[in-house]
C-alpha cells in the first residue's frame, strides 16, 4: 500500500514536471521570437514589451513553483498542456513570416474605418502609407486636393478583377484582426505576378469618377518584406 501511494505521488509529480516544461517551452518560444525581432509578425508593436515582460514574470513563477513541488500545475489538464505544446512547437519550428497575399484576398470584404482626422496624417504625402492614402482619399474625394501629389509607398501587389492593387494589412491588436486596405495603380511597368512586395514612386491622379489612383514613375520589386509588414 505504501509503495502504491509512493508510485502515485511519483506519477503525479512527473505530470507536474511535464506541464511545467510545456509552459517553459512556450515562454522560451516567445522570448526567442522577440530576440529575433519576429514578434512583429504576430502582434502589434505596442504590445510586444508587455508580452515579453509577462513571459519573464512567468519564468519566475515557474521557478517558484519548482520550490513548491510544482503544486501550481495540479489544476492544468493534460488536454490544455497538449494544446500549449502544439502551439509552442509551431512557434519554434514554423518560420515566422508576414501574412501572405492570400489573406488579403480572403478578407477583401472587410470594411476598415477611414474616419481618422486628416490632421493626424503626415504633412508630406511622400510619407503617406497606403492606409494614409486610403483615409485621405476617403475624406477628400470630392475636393481632388491630392491631384498631382507625390506618392512613395511599399505594398503587396494584388490583382482584383485583373486590375492591379497596392495592398497592405492593417493590424489593431494582432494578426487575427488584420484587415486589408488598397490603392488603385494604373500605368506602365507593373509586374504581372501577384503577391510581390514592391515600392512604388509616382503621382496621385483621379479618374472621371473622382476615384484616386497611383500613376507610377518607378516600381521596385523588393527581395523581402519590410521590417514592419503591417500598418497600424
Amino acid at each position: 500500500m505504501i509503495n502504491l501511494s509512493r508510485n502515485l505521488i511519483d506519477h503525479t509529480q512527473k505530470q507536474h514536471y511535464l506541464k511545467a516544461g510545456v509552459f517553459m517551452l512556450f515562454i522560451v518560444a516567445v522570448v526567442l521570437r522577440w530576440s529575433q525581432n519576429e514578434l512583429v509578425y504576430f502582434i502589434h508593436p505596442r504590445s510586444i514589451s508587455l508580452i515579453v515582460a509577462a513571459s519573464l514574470v512567468c519564468i519566475g513563477l515557474i521557478a517558484g513553483s519548482f520550490l513548491r513541488k510544482l503544486q501550481d500545475f495540479r489544476h492544468v489538464t493534460t488536454r490544455e498542456s497538449l494544446l500549449l505544446l502544439v502551439c509552442s512547437l509551431s512557434v519554434l519550428l514554423i518560420p515566422a513570416q508576414p501574412l501572405s497575399s492570400r489573406v488579403s484576398q480572403l478578407r477583401a470584404g472587410v470594411t476598415l474605418s477611414t474616419t481618422r482626422d486628416r490632421g493626424s496624417l503626415p504633412s508630406q504625402t511622400q510619407r503617406f502609407t497606403v492606409l494614409d492614402w486610403v483615409i485621405a482619399l476617403a475624406n477628400d474625394q470630392a475636393a481632388l486636393r491630392y491631384e498631382g501629389k507625390p506618392v512613395d509607398v511599399i505594398a503587396l501587389l494584388e490583382y482584383k478583377d485583373e486590375a492591379p492593387r497596392l495592398t497592405r494589412l492593417v493590424v489593431s491588436c494582432c494578426v487575427l484582426d488584420a484587415q486589408p486596405v488598397e490603392l488603385n495603380v494604373v500605368g506602365e511597368g507593373i509586374p504581372e505576378e501577384a503577391g510581390l512586395w514592391i515600392r512604388v514612386i509616382g503621382t496621385m491622379r483621379y479618374t472621371e469618377e473622382k476615384e484616386g489612383f497611383v500613376q507610377p514613375t518607378s516600381i521596385e520589386v523588393l527581395s523581402e518584406p519590410p521590417a514592419e509588414p503591417y500598418l497600424y
